[in-house]
C-alpha cells in the first residue's frame, strides 16, 4: 500500500514539473514575441520615428488620406502584424513610404487603396517582405534611385487597371526580388532603367 501511495505522489510530482515547465515556455515565448516591438502603433506615423525601434501596428487602419506610413528616420522596422492599412483611393499617395531612409524593414502588413502601395525612394538597403499588396492605382510597389533594396515572399495583386504595374523600379540597382506571388496585375514586374538586379522564383501570372 505504501508503495502504491509512493508511486502515485511521484507520478503527480512529474505531472505538476511537467505543467511548470510548459508555463515557463509559453511566458518566455510571449515575452520574446513582446520584446520584438519597440513601441504599439494604431494610426498613422508620418513623423517621430527614431532609428532602432521596431513599430508594430495592433489595428487595422481604414480609409485613410494621403501617406499613411511616412518615416523619417533609417533603420526601423514597421511590423503590421498583419494589420490592414487602407486608403481611400484617391490623390497621389503611398500607404508606406521611404523617402532618403535606408535600412527600413515593412513587413507582415496588408496595403490597399492607394495610389502606390509601398513606395522606396532613395531607401537603401531596405526590405519589404512577408506582406499583401493589394488594388493600388498604380503600382503595389514603387522603387526609384535605390540600391540594395529587398522585396522578399510578398503577394502583389489586382493592380489592373491600364498602365498599372505589381512592381515598378527606375534607376535602382543591386535589387533582390524573389518569392513573390505577382498575380492579376497589368505588368507584373516592369522597370525603366537600372542594373545588377536579381529577379528568382517569382510567380507572374
Amino acid at each position: 500500500m505504501e508503495n502504491g501511495n509512493l508511486k502515485e505522489n511521484v507520478n503527480l510530482d512529474v505531472f505538476v514539473i511537467a505543467i511548470v515547465i510548459i508555463l515557463i515556455g509559453l511566458l518566455l515565448f510571449v515575452s520574446s514575441v513582446n520584446a520584438s516591438c519597440t513601441e504599439n502603433i494604431s494610426s498613422c506615423k508620418s513623423s517621430g520615428w527614431v532609428s532602432g525601434k521596431t513599430y508594430c501596428l495592433n489595428t487595422s487602419i481604414s480609409g485613410d488620406t494621403g501617406n499613411c506610413m511616412d518615416t523619417d528616420a533609417s533603420n526601423v522596422i514597421l511590423d503590421c502584424q498583419g494589420n490592414t492599412i487602407d486608403g481611400d483611393e484617391s490623390g497621389f499617395d503611398y500607404g508606406v513610404y521611404a523617402s532618403s531612409d535606408s535600412n527600413v524593414t515593412i513587413k507582415n502588413c496588408v496595403v490597399s487603396d492607394f495610389y502606390d502601395g509601398v513606395g522606396l525612394y532613395r531607401s537603401h538597403n531596405s526590405t519589404l517582405e512577408s506582406s499583401h499588396i493589394d488594388s493600388n492605382e498604380r503600382s503595389g510597389v514603387y522603387i526609384t534611385e535605390s540600391i540594395g533594396d529587398v522585396v522578399f515572399g510578398n503577394t502583389i495583386s489586382n493592380q489592373s487597371v491600364s498602365s498599372d504595374m505589381g512592381i515598378y523600379f527606375a534607376s535602382s540597382y543591386y535589387m533582390n526580388v524573389s518569392e513573390n506571388n505577382i498575380t492579376s496585375n497589368y505588368r507584373g514586374i516592369y522597370g525603366s532603367s537600372g542594373s545588377y538586379n536579381n529577379f528568382t522564383n517569382n510567380l507572374i501570372s
